[in-house]
């Protein structure tokens, strides 16, 4: 099986059984101890998506449509894509005002050149061929376009002991454990762009998982507030940005010359 049948596999199964992924307690404080990267990126493509009424947004891997519904009534026009046909009829069930959905290879898009003023990722690149998703995201993006990005970062061991366990559990594909972004990637993708900001979080957040188990549920929002301040200070320090769990990563303007003719 193809990596992308693989993929499309997996997600068409996810969508069926999505459940049994958002019960799981342990996943919850999971998500809990990172939040405060995905509140970072949400707030860049808010704050871009306002900028102008006139901006055409692509959300990139749309998956069921989440990220897309919370932007769409912020933008002109959003339109998400996506390999997966079960999550693209769930998106499509969200009816969302602005919103368009489409089964399309995010590696070769059915767009025209210089489309999107803004294009997001949301954890889609781990499943895709890089090398081929960055021209094709140059291509569809106009010449002051900007690409905003959060993706899991892989040069942590215990990480990647974790993701080796989920490849296991069938939580997640042997192709996107093996494809994870890390710093030669992130080094590829900035060579295509004029301007390049990377914020890492989550270096030490994950220790914590014992204590905001235990911890009473009236006290936990301080606690959070509290790990997630030091930890953005310590994943954000040189010698600990590359144990980091999560990049939140701004590229603006597209290099011409990176453009297909």
């Amino acid at each position: 099986m193809s990596y992308k049948n693989e993929e499309k596999y997996h997600y068409n199964n996810k969508v069926e059984f999505k459940k049994n992924f958002t019960n799981d307690v342990f996943l919850s404080l999971s998500d809990l101890l990172v939040f405060h990267s995905h509140l970072f990126f949400e707030e860049l493509v808010l704050a871009l998506t306002q900028i102008s009424i006139n901006k055409i947004t692509l959300d990139y891997g749309c998956g069921i449509g989440t990220k897309s519904a919370k932007f769409a009534s912020l933008t002109n026009k959003i339109i998400g894509i996506d390999i997966s046909e079960k999550s693209i009829e769930v998106a499509k069930e969200r009816k969302i005002k602005n919103a368009e959905y489409f089964v399309m290879d995010c590696e070769k898009t059915e767009f025209e050149n210089n489309k999107f003023d803004l294009v997001f990722d949301y954890g889609t690149f781990s499943s895709i061929d890089i090398s081929k998703a960055v021209p094709e995201i140059i291509r569809i993006m106009k010449p002051n376009g900007s690409l905003i990005a959060i993706e899991t970062y892989g040069h942590n061991p215990l990480m990647n002991i974790k993701r080796k366990i989920n490849v296991l559990l069938g939580k997640r594909t042997a192709w996107s454990a093996q494809h994870i972004m890390r710093k030669k990637d992130w080094e590829f993708v900035s060579q295509h762009f004029e301007s390049c900001k990377i914020k890492y979080f989550g270096t030490i957040s994950y220790l914590f998982l014992p204590v905001v188990k235990i911890c009473p549920e009236k006290f936990r929002d301080k606690l959070l507030n509290n790990i997630y301040t030091f930890d953005e200070y310590i994943s954000n320090i040189m010698l600990f940005k590359k144990f980091s769990f999560k990049t939140v990563v701004i590229l603006s303007n597209p290099i011409i010359n990176s453009k297909e003719t």
